[in-house]
């Protein structure tokens, strides 16, 4: 989805789907399988897939960090421990760990503008800056994972 976005292409759910069904079939191929990833593993994807390489990890991020981030016309993909977010629109209890696409932020309600492929209600979808950044967590490998990794983020440059 970041790499679209910063091409300026339009993604359907249905072609969405499809190239995310083949972005398996590439990890299986080229890494042995396909798990969770994280932010590290998320931008060796990006490069490896959409042979795209301005995109880089940040770590011991801030809320300012990602709004730098996004006012430079970069989107952000940042790990989550998916169930400190509250979305009502999850599957109850929500996701131990999910991937969100942050792009954009309105400071006059304090929060992030998102894309988020965990829901129908996903595009445009807004968290409150001390919930989303509360939430960022990079991927441990534990599947318990309620906040244990550190504060990450992939940053994938407009072109």
């Amino acid at each position: 989805m970041a790499v679209k976005y910063v091409n300026g292409d339009l993604v359907t759910r249905k072609l969405g789907n499809l190239e995310i069904l083949d972005m398996v079939d590439f990890q299986v191929k080229n890494y042995g399988g396909h798990h969770d990833l994280n932010a590290e593993q998320i931008a060796k994807l990006i490069r490896d897939y959409y042979k795209y390489d301005q995109v880089r990890i940040r770590y011991d991020i801030e809320i300012q960090d990602i709004k730098e981030e996004l006012a430079k016309g970069n989107v952000v993909i940042a790990p989550m421990a998916g169930r400190m977010l509250g979305n009502p629109y999850y599957t109850p209890p929500g996701p131990v760990y999910h991937n969100m696409l942050f792009k954009g932020y309105d400071d006059r309600s304090g929060e992030f503008i998102t894309n988020d492929c965990g829901t129908k209600r996903g595009r445009n979808y807004r968290y409150k800056y001390e919930v989303a950044y509360n939430a960022i967590h990079d991927w441990t490998g534990d599947k318990k994972m309620i906040a244990q990794g550190e504060k990450a983020i992939v940053v994938v440059k407009s072109k």
